[in-house]
């Protein structure tokens, strides 16, 4: 034998039931959407470790700079700036 919930209305009028009943899907439906929203992009945060093989260690500054190759006086960082030619009216 099923149970059926039968929807009574002291007052007689089924309108303001299917009004509750909608604004009760309604919060159940938002609740269901926040916690698939929120539980879903969890899922997809895993920590992943790896162990080492080796530490590699550089030599302390003051070796490198012993070591380190002079640059040429004519050598630069960077390109000389080049300005863009402008009409009259954007000076």
């Amino acid at each position: 034998m099923k149970l059926v919930a039968v929807p009574f209305s002291p007052s007689g009028c089924s309108s303001s039931f299917s009004l509750r009943q909608s604004h009760t899907y309604l919060i159940v439906l938002a609740m269901a959407a926040l916690f698939f929203g929120v539980s879903l992009p969890v899922a997809g945060q895993v920590l992943i470790t790896r162990e080492e093989v080796k530490h590699d260690v550089s030599p302390p500054l003051r070796d490198l700079v012993k070591t380190a190759q002079p640059s040429e006086p004519g050598q630069r960082e960077a390109e000389p700036l080049r300005l863009i030619p402008l009409s009259g009216e954007f000076k």
